[in-house]
């Protein structure tokens, strides 16, 4: 019985939780041109948004300058 606790814990609670932790601490690959699946737009939203959020550099807004302004609008 306690085999069957251990299994039941590490499948219904330990598997989902590392699965939410590799999508939504952002190291899941966001780049596929493959077919979406049902759950995609949860998923690949919440790892975009949070791979994004990794990965942008860190900078103050008050320290942009016009020019870094208007060199960001024509690009």
């Amino acid at each position: 019985m306690g085999k069957f606790l251990g299994g039941l814990i590490i499948g219904v609670i330990l598997v989902p939780l590392c699965a939410a932790v590799y999508l939504f601490g952002g190291f899941a690959p966001v780049a596929v041109t493959d077919h979406p699946f049902p759950l995609e737009p949860l998923i690949a939203g919440g790892a975009l948004e949070a791979r994004i959020h990794r990965e942008a550099p860190k900078r103050d807004l008050s320290t942009f300058t016009p020019a870094d302004l208007l060199a960001g609008a024509q690009d």
